[in-house]
């Protein structure tokens, strides 16, 4: 069982976007198959000292704009901000068979960030998606978009996708996201033994000797 749950009810005082418009009360295509990880490229507080609004100030800030999502993370506080039964639009093409999650960071980088922030960071991550996989029952691996498609034409649960891989135009979590770390805390949420270390996404092509799609 996961240690963090989100509120069972529906309001705007529970979950921040429903004050907005940007989103659907439902899912007319199934319920949600997987998780899709995203960066705010916006605030981020690396202080440890005092609060870190940085969730909450993004949150509030997509009310009133045409983008949403399920929850938001910072160094100190998950933000609830729809219910995973709604559609969020968070991820253009897959926004009815996924869950979105915001975390505030500024550059889409993990290599340039100070290592309690990470470690504070990550653990809130990991707390508000352990409850989304103790919920549906995702499981614990990351997959590519050709698998997010086929788990989607299939009806299959895929688990964790970013959203670099469903769109070519976005980077977040970013290339230096440390994917193993923050699924072994998802793990460690839920009491489980953590998974074995995935396999780093192809970022070159076979070559064949001939030109076509494989070169």
């Amino acid at each position: 069982m996961a240690s963090y749950r989100f509120p069972t009810t529906k309001t705007a005082s529970n979950y921040v976007q429903l004050a907005g418009n940007s989103y659907y009360p439902t899912r007319r295509s199934g319920a949600p198959l997987g998780i899709v990880l995203h960066v705010t490229a916006g605030l981020q507080d690396l202080n440890l000292e005092g609060n870190d609004n940085s969730a909450e100030a993004t949150a509030k800030w997509a009310i009133n704009r045409e983008v949403s999502w399920h929850a938001g993370v910072d160094s100190d506080s998950i933000v609830p901000c729809l219910p995973a039964s709604y559609t969020g639009w968070q991820a253009k093409g897959y926004n009815s068979r996924t869950i979105g999650l915001e975390i505030s960071n500024l550059d889409a980088r993990w290599d340039n960030k100070p290592e309690d922030w990470i470690e504070a960071t990550l653990r809130n991550a990991a707390k508000a998606c352990a409850a989304w996989v103790a919920e549906y029952g995702f499981p614990l691996v990351r997959a590519t978009q050709s698998q997010v498609d086929s788990a989607i034409a299939s009806n299959h649960k895929f688990g964790f996708t970013y959203h670099s891989y469903l769109s070519n135009i976005r980077v977040d979590p970013g290339k230096t996201f440390p994917f193993d770390r923050f699924i072994k805390m998802v793990a460690e949420e839920l009491g489980q033994k953590p998974p074995a270390p995935s396999k780093p996404t192809p970022t070159t092509l076979k070559v064949d000797g001939s030109l076509g799609p494989a070169t």
